[in-house]
């Protein structure tokens, strides 16, 4: 006979009507918010390793939600202090590069740097020289 079937559930609902089921399920919850219970139970838990599924749940939980403005600070902060760069951040600037975009004409700049002329045009922007093109 399968576990779950009509009379299965029929008897639960039952059970669920009832005053004492009630009772029980309001003694449970005050159970679960026991701070001292809660203590005891993060402490048992404190440097073990989460199980794999419940890293994958976390993460597609947090998976498109935005990051609060503090949580990003330190993430930029950490990237500052390792020296990395987000991949859509293009390969750095070298001193080199800066020379050639102040010194040489915006089309030469692309050349040689082997970036476009379009970025050649956005660093001269950003470094206030004239010639820049406006947005």
């Amino acid at each position: 006979m399968p576990r779950e079937n009509e009379g299965a559930t029929w008897l639960r609902q039952g059970y669920g009507q009832e005053e004492w089921f009630a009772e029980a399920r309001r003694k449970a919850h005050a159970r679960a918010r026991d701070p001292q219970r809660r203590a005891k139970i993060a402490a048992s838990r404190r440097g073990r390793p989460r199980p794999p599924g419940v890293l994958q749940a976390m993460q597609s939980g947090r998976l498109g939600k935005p990051l609060s403005e503090e949580h990003r600070h330190k993430l930029s902060e950490t990237h500052r202090r390792r020296g990395t760069r987000p991949p859509k951040a293009g390969r750095p600037r070298s001193a080199a590069e800066g020379r050639l975009v102040r010194t040489l004409p915006p089309a030469e700049a692309a050349r040689r740097t082997g970036r476009t002329v379009g970025a050649v045009y956005g660093r001269r922007h950003a470094l206030g020289l004239s010639g820049a093109r406006k947005r």
